[in-house]
């Protein structure tokens, strides 16, 4: 059989579609059928009502101006023998681009095949070209088996100050491994030469502030939190932290962390501009969904998708895309209980799938309501991931927020002076609060109104608003917009993604 497709292979007769192939316009003879068979490409292609269909006799053409001819002979032979031989293999000079096409064509026995030779010939002088390609092209199965081969050629490249000329992806990848075996200053220097080199072949002033930027999306990898005095010191004269984050990671490491107490906790802007929110909701009122939105983003936040949980279940790998999840609810999800089990893996750490737990913030007394039909089910209920348990919806007037906080400098409360719940003031009437939580502030009634819950120091939590967060401007029996319920809702938010940054 391979002998039969072997003497077809680029053979003009009896093919039905000829490809014109590079600039060079090189022409190559295929049969539709076998290619149909081996790539869900061309299976599209040519299968789709707008090409002609495969029983045609009609030869089509078909243009492929970006890839050298050489290259495309290549992956053709793969398609019709499902190997390759000792006229067409891979080489060191040509592996990447073969990929590359196999990629494209959706050839899976190809694309394994490039990858298991990157693999077995992976050396101290290729690693780094063949790392910057799997970033650049997202083949992260390669990526894994160079972090794992090369672990110690890493680490090396990085203490020689070798960064200069990597790309600003592969230095992102590079910054975010945590298991190097030298102190995170001299991942800080390593850093600071590579902004300067960039600013200098870009032929930007040499200032602090256009070294900021250049750094900007990269200052969030560096693990300040676990330098020492001295090295923090080094830091503070750079210039390139503000005196807040620079206070915060004294902090950490001060043995009295008593100076900080009415200091506010606050995310650096350059990494509050880069973090992405997730708002699931369950409201058939569009004005409704997109108000609550406004609160979110009134606090700074400029990423907040919104996906509607009536409608679809988002999957786990969907939800790690984001630094934090609001819900809202007002009608019942999809499925309350697969959406509950799904929130409390989110929360909490994972060794299997090398996360560390995020944080949500659950704004919607219908999600708490046992009584409701959008009530929450799942494990996030049954195990207790919520600081507030289940109760029954209370619809009263006139129902105000306590000054009297519980932790009156909780950076949820930073500059809420007032709250009114608006005409019924729907909240979860009860103070039973689950083990291990916080209770922060509270109703006029006294009953439990901001709460949190944290796992565990490093990981992940939930704050709970107990109330219904549409204001007047989109629902009249809303809170009055008067009041401070944005300030509320933007804190708690910035407040769960702070978290993930301490």
């Amino acid at each position: 059989m391979e002998q039969i497709f072997s003497s077809i292979f680029n053979n003009p007769e009896l093919s039905d579609l000829k490809f014109i192939v590079g600039t060079e316009r090189v022409e190559f003879y295929g049969h539709k059928l076998i290619l149909v068979l081996q790539s869900k490409y061309f299976e599209k292609q040519f299968s789709s009502e707008e090409n002609e269909i495969i029983s045609s006799r009609t030869i089509t053409e078909f243009k492929i101006p970006h890839f050298h001819p050489w290259i495309f002979a290549i992956i053709l032979r793969y398609l019709y023998i499902n190997k390759l031989d000792d006229v067409y293999y891979l080489t060191e000079d040509n592996v990447l681009e073969v990929l590359r096409g196999a990629k494209e064509f959706q050839i899976i026995g190809l694309e394994n095949l490039c990858s298991n030779f990157l693999s077995r010939n992976l050396s101290p002088e290729n690693w780094l070209k063949y790392y910057e390609f799997s970033i650049n092209e997202e083949f992260f199965s390669l990526k894994e088996k160079i972090d794992m081969k090369f672990a110690r050629a890493k680490a090396f490249f990085m203490k020689q100050n070798c960064l200069n000329s990597i790309q600003s992806k592969t230095l992102s990848f590079l910054l975010s491994n945590n298991n190097f075996e030298f102190p995170e200053i001299v991942l800080f220097q390593r850093l600071l030469d590579w902004g300067r080199y960039q600013n200098s072949i870009n032929q930007i002033q040499e200032s602090t502030e256009n070294l900021r930027k250049i750094l900007l999306t990269f200052l969030p990898l560096i693990r300040f939190e676990i330098m020492n005095l001295e090295d923090l010191a080094f830091v503070a004269k750079t210039n390139l932290l503000d005196d807040h984050e620079i206070v915060k990671f004294f902090a950490q490491i001060s043995p009295d962390r008593k100076f900080l107490k009415n200091s506010s906790r606050v995310i650096p802007k350059f990494v509050l501009e880069e973090q992405k929110v997730l708002l699931l909701s369950s409201c058939s009122s569009v004005e409704w969904t997109e108000d609550v939105r406004k609160s979110i983003g009134s606090g700074g936040i400029k990423q907040i998708d919104i996906i509607s949980i009536s409608e679809k279940t988002p999957k786990l790998e969907e939800m790690l895309e984001y630094d934090g999840i609001f819900i809202l609810t007002v009608n019942s999800a999809l499925d309350k209980e697969l959406l509950g089990n799904l929130l409390a893996e989110y929360i909490e750490p994972s060794n299997k799938n090398n996360f560390q737990g995020r944080g949500i913030v659950v704004a919607s007394i219908y999600i708490l309501d046992k009584d409701n039909y959008a009530c929450l089910e799942g494990r996030i209920i049954k195990e207790k991931f919520l600081p507030l348990e289940t109760g029954k919806d209370n619809w009263d007037k006139g129902y105000l927020l306590d000054t009297n906080f519980d932790i009156p400098d909780h950076p949820i409360l930073e500059n809420v002076k007032s709250f009114d719940g608006g005409k019924y003031s729907e909240h979860i009437k009860h103070d039973l609060i689950t083990p291990n939580s916080k209770v922060i502030a509270r109703w006029t009634d006294r009953t439990p109104f901001i709460l949190e819950k944290k796992l565990d120091d490093s990981f992940g939590m939930a704050v709970v608003l107990n109330l219904f967060p549409v204001s007047d401007n989109a629902y009249s029996d809303g809170w009055l917009s008067s009041t401070d319920g944005a300030k509320i809702i933007a804190n708690s938010v910035r407040y769960v993604l702070e978290q993930n940054h301490l």
